[in-house]
């Protein structure tokens, strides 16, 4: 997919699209860095250390940093030294296995804005009960 997707964007100049055939995906956007990763095997802390140890230059260049992941399909939200630590929720329905595990969590999209100067702005939630309304 990320092979298409930057294929498809190739010729337009307002659109990066990053490689993501690491686990960690790390960007800066004017004075925030961002480190993504999907979010199997790593909590908060593991983010936290790699952030400091590995991307120090990234780190220490910007004063607004955040570690987004997914995976596990439920919200949470803390900051730890100084870096926000975000889980984000999903769309997709709970499956049979998870739901029978009693597994289930809100299903939502979230669109974040980051300013160049001042970190994050602005958030849009779109909610499943959303879709085709």
């Amino acid at each position: 997919m990320n092979q298409i997707m930057i294929a498809y964007f190739h010729n337009e100049p307002r659109i990066t699209v990053l490689c993501n055939q690491k686990k960690f995906i790390p960007f800066v956007w004017g004075k925030s860095f961002i480190l993504t990763h999907h979010g199997d095997g790593i909590n908060a802390q593991k983010m936290y250390e790699v952030a400091t140890r590995d991307y120090r230059k990234e780190w220490g260049e910007c004063p607004f940093v955040y570690g987004y992941t997914a995976h596990l399909h439920h919200k949470t939200v803390e900051e730890r030294g100084g870096m926000i630590m975000e889980q984000w929720g999903v769309l997709c329905a709970t499956d049979a296995y998870h739901a029978g595990k009693g597994y289930g969590a809100g299903r939502t999209m979230t669109c974040v804005t980051h300013h160049k100067e001042y970190g994050e702005l602005e958030r849009q939630t779109f909610k499943a009960e959303m879709a085709g309304k």
